[in-house]
């Protein structure tokens, strides 16, 4: 359990344990073989998407359309560009997955229910959202069960729904029942709550939250959003529906409630988007289908639309994404070779760049995320594990924002002991701080890393807060200790902690 990060003080493990076999089998290095698997889940993703389509609808341009939105989802462009595949992957056997779920029922075969199980756990070993994939096993069967309770009183009563005019009336109650039902879940189940707050608007109207929503949305599917509607209407007023439309319908309206994980909705949601955004493009094609000409003007608006809104999407996350400067680097490269002991910083994020270059344990675990129980506590030794015991959480307590189906006890708070360290003084006169002093001798801290741009204080995954530590005017670091290196916004204090010194 602890290689799919299902057990305390572990994560899933199969985005760093497949760079290491890369760096193994060709003798690469690290930045090579990162390089190799992004291209390589670029070109699964695709082909997987390519297979997902046309497993759901014997039609070549429909495969073609799925696949080329999909892979323009700017998330899964910015997660499989020379990123550790991580969410990347996760996002790249996602369509595998669901291809063989829907091969599964069409050909029930050893291999092929094996399949599903097995692309599971692939998932499963890359991130934890692979528990989601829970809720579309769920959809699946309560489709299949919606599709022979619809078999059955078809069968039973032939007059009622197979007269034309009952069966339009049925398709045109399923699209109103869709939309009622989309509706209920986006208002009724607390999921607006979650976009109050967005980098256009922010307010508790709902106006407002609708439209965070749909640029959430946007930024992380790209072009896929504006078809959707048009794909789920078409898709529901489909006539002799088989499981697989009711599967793909059933499946949108069960991951509505999921939308509050706002942070991850971009990883899992574009490639359900891009088969009903698929089915919109193929409806606008079957309506125009006599006019030759607007089907090419609708087909080339399509793909310049999708190449110019996921540029600009693309350039914006680019700006905003952050990235190891040259600067961080040389910090790591002297902390290496010069720093020993657990680097101490103000700012998570430069403490995990830099320590990934200097090989050195560091505080805050987790860089800028919340990681309290974090696998870095165990591969730093900051744990003891003879005082460490695990229990199970009750099933009731459990919630999609649950890491693991366990609690640790015994296990340090090393985020709650940085924030202490920061809050004390250095020479701790009259013993005012001893917490301050005890850390820094049990997490073997003798240097202390700034980022200048946070002068005397500090960050992690929440608001700046002042430093006493290093800032205090009579006892702080920058006053009764000495600098021993600077570039630029970086600089390394010297603690006098060292038992050398």
């Amino acid at each position: 359990m602890s290689y799919m990060g299902l057990y305390p003080l572990s994560y899933p493990s199969g985005g760093i344990f497949l760079p290491a076999s890369v760096i193994v089998l060709t003798d690469a290095s690290a930045e090579v073989s990162i390089l190799i698997l992004s291209v390589l889940m670029g070109l699964i993703g695709v082909l997987g998407s390519y297979l997902l389509a046309r497993e759901f609808r014997d039609d070549d341009m429909f495969a073609f359309v799925v696949a080329f939105l999909f892979c323009l989802a700017p998330k899964f462009i910015l997660n499989t560009t020379w990123e550790t595949p991580t969410r990347g992957g996760f996002m790249a056997f996602t369509p595998i997955f669901l291809w063989s779920l829907l091969r599964a029922h069409r050909d029930p075969s050893r291999k092929n229910i094996a399949m599903p199980i097995l692309f599971l756990f692939i998932l499963s070993t890359f991130h934890r959202l692979a528990l989601l994939m829970l809720i579309v096993i769920l959809a699946y069967i309560s489709a299949y069960f919606f599709f022979v309770l619809v078999k059955i009183a078809k069968l039973k009563m032939p007059t009622v729904f197979l007269r034309p005019k009952a069966r339009k009336r049925m398709r045109l109650f399923g699209v109103i029942a869709l939309i009622a039902l989309a509706a209920a879940l986006i208002f009724g189940s607390g999921v607006l709550d979650s976009y109050e707050e967005g980098r256009l608007l922010t307010s508790d109207q709902v106006p407002v939250e609708l439209f965070n929503l749909g640029v959430s949305l946007t930024r992380s599917s790209g072009v896929l959003a504006p078809f959707l509607m048009v794909g789920a209407v078409v898709l529901a007023y489909q006539r002799n529906k088989t499981l697989k439309e009711s599967f793909v319908l059933f499946v949108v309206l069960a991951i509505i409630p999921t939308l509050y994980l706002r942070r991850y909705t971009g990883f899992y949601v574009p490639v359900f988007l891009s088969l009903l955004a698929g089915m919109g493009v193929i409806g606008i094609l079957m309506v125009a289908r006599r006019r030759k000409k607007a089907i090419a003007a609708v087909f080339v608006a399509m793909v310049v639309g999708s190449l110019a809104l996921t540029g600009l999407l693309l350039e914006y996350e680019s700006e905003t994404s952050k990235y190891m400067s040259m600067e961080e680097y040389d910090t790591g490269l002297y902390a290496k070779q010069h720093v020993t002991g657990t680097i101490f910083t103000n700012s998570g994020l430069l403490g995990t760049r830099v320590a990934s270059v200097s090989g050195s344990p560091y505080l805050p675990i987790g860089g800028a995320t919340v990681a309290r129980t974090g696998p870095e506590q165990l591969a730093f030794g900051f744990v003891n594990l003879d005082d460490v015991y695990v229990t199970q959480i009750p099933l009731d307590q459990l919630t999609l924002n649950s890491d693991h189906p366990f609690v640790a006890h015994g296990v340090p708070n090393a985020q709650r002991e940085w924030r202490a360290i920061h809050d004390g003084w250095i020479d701790n006169p009259e013993d005012r701080y001893p917490d301050t002093d005890r850390f820094l001798g049990e997490y073997e801290i003798y240097y202390a890393l700034e980022d200048r741009t946070l002068p005397s204080h500090f960050q992690w995954a929440g608001p700046i807060r002042y430093s006493r530590f290093l800032g205090d005017p009579y006892y702080g670091v920058h006053h009764v200790r000495y600098k021993m290196y600077e570039s630029g916004r970086n600089q390394i204090w010297s603690l006098g902690t060292h038992p050398e010194s």
